[in-house]
């Protein structure tokens, strides 16, 4: 079972991952807001940085619409990896989104990265605000280890 949390006075519903994106050599651990709402797996500017994705390598865009309002986002094969600390990891190979840094738009650098329904409808979900948590129960997943270390 993954375990999220809620985090801040906004009662943010957030979980941890491993993301790595193989094409450019990127990855890192990323916490993500669980986003019901959004389509896909988005890793906005912050997050880019911190992960030290080279955007000049990413060639593949597209404009989206969304909290943030209008963007150009790459996208790219990624592997987003989630653990059930010491027991499973869940592997999921998606068409990561990566929103494009714009220095005119400040605010994005100042958002979560957004865990989409590209892999939430592959879980059973439940939030309990009351409690803080977050739990999932994997029912689908592209490759599965137990026991990782």
């Amino acid at each position: 079972m993954l375990i999220g949390r809620y985090v801040s006075s906004q009662m943010r519903p957030m979980i941890e991952a491993h993301v790595s994106i193989p094409s450019i050599k990127a990855g890192g651990f990323v916490q993500f807001l669980i986003d019901t709402g959004a389509d896909t797996t988005t890793i906005t500017p912050a997050d880019g940085k911190r992960l030290r994705v080279d955007y000049a390598q990413l060639t593949r865009e597209d404009h989206a619409m969304g909290y943030a309002g209008a963007s150009v986002d790459f996208i790219c094969d990624a592997v987003v990896t989630f653990a059930d600390a010491g027991v499973v990891e869940y592997q999921f190979q998606v068409e990561l989104r990566l929103t494009k840094p714009d220095p005119g738009l400040p605010e994005l650098f100042m958002l979560p990265s957004l865990l989409g329904r590209d892999i939430l409808n592959r879980w059973q979900t439940t939030f309990d605000p009351a409690a803080g948590t977050i739990t999932a129960n994997v029912i689908s997943y592209d490759r599965r280890t137990e026991n990782p270390g």
